[in-house]
């Protein structure tokens, strides 16, 4: 028997170097989140802001006559609040089938019921087309939104535009203006935004920087939402582990 064996290589004293961790490929992997929290729409919140507008468009679905113009600047939340008071007028007892939604001057749902009174919900209007669209759904009770920096150059200031208030050239339009939310709204909001995601604005925001967002969004959803997708963008190229003013 052969007992000239090669002995093992001794063993080194030091263990297998680690494995390295790969770079987060994304901000959202960065910060722990499972999706990215600011793009497209979220649910209605009914903030005390908007709370008063929401349940006047209710009403006027469910009872009003004539058009009601909902105004507001961009990503002030019109189209969220279009889509809740509608679902929310439904489910007070208006049919469904009495409603005819017209985004972007295309009409996306078209039901003529025999019933005299039927619903127009209009997203999105062309104000410079609001005579024809007026003589198209005349016979509906309409709630039509539209941009604020858009509006018709013959309306008054937007000063002078208290809640309800009809216009001066538009007879039977009434006018209603959605107001900015207050800065705790947009915070509370964009905590809401991060939380459907896995996050927190006290895990990922210093409350300087959060200050600072909330001044520049001046009360519009959709103005907070791109600026925090730049924040978090600029923080994940420059690797914080925390956004900071």
């Amino acid at each position: 028997m052969n007992h000239n064996l090669t002995a093992p290589p001794p063993r080194s004293g030091r263990p297998p170097p680690p494995e390295r961790a790969s770079a987060p490929r994304s901000w959202e992997e960065m910060y722990g989140l499972s999706a990215s929290p600011f793009e497209g729409d979220s649910a209605f919140i009914t903030f005390p802001s908007h709370r008063q507008a929401f349940e006047r468009v209710v009403r006027h679905l469910l009872r009003g006559d004539g058009a009601l113009l909902l105004l507001g600047e961009p990503g002030i939340g019109k189209s969220i609040l279009l889509r809740a008071a509608t679902e929310a007028a439904i489910q007070a007892g208006l049919p469904p089938g009495c409603i005819i939604r017209i985004s972007d001057g295309r009409q996306t749902q078209a039901v003529y019921p025999s019933d005299a009174r039927w619903v127009a919900v209009v997203d999105n209007a062309d104000p410079r087309h609001l005579g024809e669209l007026r003589s198209s759904i005349e016979a509906a009770c309409a709630v039509i939104a539209i941009n604020a920096e858009d509006a018709v150059a013959e309306q008054p200031p937007m000063g002078q535009l208290p809640m309800g208030q009809p216009t001066v050239n538009q007879p039977g339009l009434t006018w209603l203006r959605l107001p900015p939310l207050s800065q705790s709204e947009m915070e509370a909001y964009i905590e809401r935004r991060l939380w459907t995601a896995g996050g927190t604005v006290r895990r990922l925001i210093t409350p300087d920087a959060l200050t600072l967002v909330l001044q520049q969004a001046r009360g519009v959803p959709g103005t907070a939402n791109r600026l925090m997708e730049a924040v978090l963008t600029a923080g994940f190229i420059r690797g914080d582990p925390m956004i900071a003013r």
